[in-house]
C-alpha cells in the first residue's frame, strides 16, 4: 500500500462546457471568455511547473468551484496526464519514437495527430484551440470533422492564419500568441509570462467592451454567475 500514490480532488461545480450548453445556451461574453482563458492558462502553467502534461485540455475538463470558490476555475481529468521530465529534475524526457493518439480530435495538438511525443507546447496548442472555442464554439473550422488527416490539415492552415473567419472572433493580438506557440519545439520551455501578459493587454483593450459592472478578472464576469438570472444549479 505504501507504494501507491493518490490524487485527491475537491468537489467542484459545472464544467465550462456544461455552463455554456445547459445553462447559458449561448457563447460566453468576451470578458468571461478572456477571464477563463487567463485562469486556464495559469492552470496549465502550474501543472507544467510540477512536471506534468495534461494532454486533454478542453472546456469539459475545467470547472468552476462551489461557494466562495465559484469564481475560480479548476482543471479536471488527469487520466492521460504524463510526467514530461525525469524525476524531480528539470531535464525533459527524451521523446519516444511513436505515440498513440490520445485526447479529443477537436482539441488535440498536431503532434498528437502525427503520433509524435507531446511536450509543453502541445498543451499550449490545445489550450489555444480552447481559447477560440470559449469565444465562439463555432470558431474552429474542424469542429464537425472526424477524419484525423483532414483535421490536421485544417489545423496547419489555422496556424498559417488562413481562416479569417476564425480570427475575427478573437482580438487581433491573439495572432502573436498563435505564432509564438507554432514556433515552439518539443523540449522548449514556454514563456508563459509572455502569453499571460499578451492576454492581460487584450483584457484592458476597448475590444473587450467590458460592462460597467465588470470589476476585473476575479469576477469571472460576475461568474457567469447568475447564469443569465437562471436558477443556480444544484
Amino acid at each position: 500500500m505504501n507504494s501507491l500514490q493518490f490524487l485527491v480532488m475537491g468537489l467542484v461545480g459545472k464544467s465550462l462546457e456544461d455552463i455554456r450548453r445547459s445553462i447559458l445556451f449561448r457563447n460566453y461574453s468576451k470578458p468571461t471568455a478572456m477571464n477563463a482563458s487567463l485562469q486556464t492558462l495559469q492552470s496549465v502553467w502550474d501543472l507544467h511547473d510540477v512536471g506534468y502534461l495534461h494532454r486533454d485540455i478542453k472546456p469539459q475538463n475545467f470547472a468552476i468551484g462551489l461557494g466562495e470558490n465559484e469564481k475560480v476555475i479548476y482543471m479536471l481529468d488527469f487520466g492521460i496526464a504524463r510526467k514530461y521530465r525525469y524525476g524531480d529534475t528539470k531535464q525533459v524526457k527524451v521523446a519516444r519514437i511513436a505515440v498513440k493518439f490520445l485526447g479529443t480530435i477537436r482539441f488535440a495538438s498536431r503532434a498528437c495527430h502525427l503520433g509524435i511525443e507531446q511536450g509543453r507546447k502541445d498543451d499550449l496548442e490545445t489550450w489555444l484551440y480552447m481559447l477560440f472555442d470559449l469565444f465562439d464554439d463555432e470558431s474552429l473550422p474542424w469542429k464537425r470533422a472526424v477524419n484525423k488527416n483532414q483535421v490536421i490539415t485544417m489545423k496547419d492552415k489555422f496556424f498559417k492564419l488562413e481562416y479569417s473567419k476564425s480570427f475575427k472572433v478573437v482580438p487581433s493580438e491573439v495572432q502573436r500568441i498563435v505564432k509564438y506557440i507554432d514556433g515552439m519545439a518539443y523540449a522548449d520551455e514556454p514563456d508563459y509570462l509572455y502569453i499571460q501578459n499578451s492576454l492581460n493587454y487584450i483584457q484592458s483593450s476597448p475590444y473587450m467592451g467590458k460592462p460597467k459592472s465588470y470589476k476585473g478578472p476575479e469576477d469571472l464576469d460576475e461568474v457567469v454567475t447568475r447564469y443569465d438570472n437562471l436558477a443556480h444549479y444544484g
